[in-house]
């Protein structure tokens, strides 16, 4: 009990209490029981851990109740105007789409008469009755002191049986395993680290900031020795100590991950082949607002990292446009931007790009058949490259090697000798000059058909091959947009700037000409008046 008056902020009062006025209306609206409800709406009042129940009381009438089971996270904020303040962050959950929910209420505790720190003891008090983890304890495994770029700071981070906890110096952060969304392991730039990013949904809070991402940093050279507990009652942890053995060693970063990996079902995204920087790396060096990280393009998504963490899938995209790439490599810029739109018109800019980066980069993108936006329009290379290579396969239409023929047009040679005759075959007996001029009218119809035949067939080849020949220029054609566009406009701009010179030049000449013929008149004149 807190004998002190503890202050709550104006909103979440508004909140609780009508909440409280709505139980106590459902469950009975006598004078007794409103009674009983303090209505004052005041933001100070004395709090009170009865069981398994936090209650706040205003003027010796309870206020609100708040069940502790609901707690996910109680933090004491640090630094600034913080001090004797306590955060209580409750659970979220998906199914209230259309109701408000209460996340979190911030108390501040004043200390007592003697100085002594309440905020702490109310801070521990709530730990201990919260029950927030379900291993409240030590966890099953621990790695100690992992530093973390998103967010700042040293963790150490522990496997419990349902969620991973991650315990620092001011705040704490646990996720269920089954809020893992995916995670990566990449090398840093440095080539003496590794990073792994766990997406989480719902993303982690701290104060009003969301983390989406976390990004944990480690040392390429730490190596770890873990014991695995096979005598527990955790499924996940027998299924480790069957897969490793009673101990798992190796460099910490692949100890994590096979663990992460095991306990979330969810398994790593590594760098494939499909892309390689200018400098033989997996990632670029580029800038996303004024934070430098870097890019990396993988099989099926990008991610940036590390601040702040930027994820986009391949399927998500509507496409791609890069700027800044026209200009010749001595005078114009040396990087070039990457605009990614997404379908709901969202965009991420991804600039500062070393120019060298730039076939790399479009080629892998152009391989992924990812739409690339330029100054002629959207181009789907998707379908362009699907039709141009694939065409036999892809054509609507019926292909010419396999379409059924007409009896009429087969060849006599393939007709079978029963068939062959039995047009030229006679019921009866004709005259010959009859028969000669019915022989002649069937070997011009043969001729006719042949010479019709050979025709269709020479004129659709001729077709496919024109076909093919437009496709494959028009994707030419991309790669030249896409290329050396800004060569164009630099040579039509220096063709403009000597015609422009040309005519400076010329108005001068004729300047010059205007003034030496008026010389030379001026001199005539000045001859003749001497000679007078």
């Amino acid at each position: 009990h807190f004998s002190h008056f503890i202050n709550i902020t104006t909103t979440s009062t508004i909140i609780l209490l009508s909440q409280a006025m709505a139980e106590v209306k459902t469950s009975s609206s006598s004078e007794k029981d409103l009674s009983s409800v303090s209505t004052k709406g005041w933001h100070f009042g004395v709090g009170e851990i009865q069981g398994s129940n936090f209650t706040f009381s205003v003027d010796s009438k309870k206020a609100f109740d708040i069940p502790l089971t609901e707690v996910a996270g109680c933090q004491l904020p640090q630094g600034g105007t913080s001090k004797g303040d306590v955060l209580l962050e409750f659970h979220e959950y998906d199914t209230t789409t259309n109701e408000d929910q209460l996340v979190e209420i911030k108390f501040h505790v004043p200390p007592s008469e003697n100085e002594k720190s309440m905020a702490t003891l109310f801070h521990s008090k709530i730990i201990s009755k919260a029950d927030i983890d379900a291993g409240s304890g030590k966890g099953i495994l621990t790695f100690k002191e992992v530093p973390l770029l998103t967010p700042k700071g040293r963790y150490d981070i522990e496997f419990f049986g349902g969620i991973l906890k991650l315990k620092g110096k001011t705040h704490d952060f646990k996720i269920q395993y089954a809020h893992i969304a995916r995670f990566f392991i990449l090398p840093k730039a440095d080539m003496k680290n590794m990073l792994i990013v766990i997406t989480v949904d719902p993303p982690l809070k701290r104060g009003q900031t969301r983390y989406p991402h976390l990004v944990l940093q480690f040392d390429k050279e730490d190596k770890s020795v873990l014991s695995i507990d096979s005598d527990g009652s955790n499924e996940k942890m027998k299924e480790l100590s069957k897969k490793f053995g009673k101990t798992i060693e190796g460099d910490s970063y692949e100890v994590f991950g096979k663990i992460l990996s095991m306990m979330s079902s969810k398994k790593a995204i590594v760098p494939g082949n499909s892309f390689t920087s200018d400098g033989g790396f997996s990632a670029m060096k580029c800038s996303v607002k004024a934070n430098e990280g870097y890019l990396y393009p993988l099989d099926k998504s990008f991610i940036f990292v590390h601040k702040p963490p930027v994820y986009v899938r391949y399927d998500d995209i509507n496409n791609v446009e890069f700027s800044r790439v026209s200009g010749s490599s001595s005078g114009g810029s040396k990087t070039f931007d990457l605009i990614v739109t997404l379908g709901g018109g969202t965009q991420h800019t991804f600039s500062g790009l070393q120019k060298q980066e730039y076939t790399h980069l479009s080629n892998h993108i152009i391989s992924k058949k990812i739409k690339i936006k330029t100054s002629a329009g959207v181009v789907d290379f998707k379908q362009a490259v699907a039709q141009t290579y694939d065409e036999d396969d892809d054509d609507s239409e019926e292909d010419d090697d396999f379409v059924g023929a007409d009896e009429e047009d087969i060849p006599e040679d393939f007709l079978s000798e029963d068939e062959s005759d039995a047009d030229e075959k006679p019921k009866e007996e004709e005259p010959p000059q009859k028969r000669s001029k019915s022989e002649k009218k069937e070997k011009k119809e043969k001729r006719e058909k042949k010479e019709k035949r050979e025709k269709k067939e020479k004129k659709d080849k001729k077709d496919k091959k024109s076909k093919k020949s437009k496709k494959r220029k028009a994707i030419e054609d991309v790669f030249y947009e896409l290329e050396i566009n800004g060569v164009e406009r630099e040579k039509k701009k220096k063709k403009k700037k000597k015609k422009e010179n040309g005519k400076a030049s010329w108005r001068e000449t004729e300047k010059n000409s205007v003034s030496a013929a008026q010389d030379k008149k001026t001199k005539e004149e000045v001859d003749e008046i001497i000679e007078q």
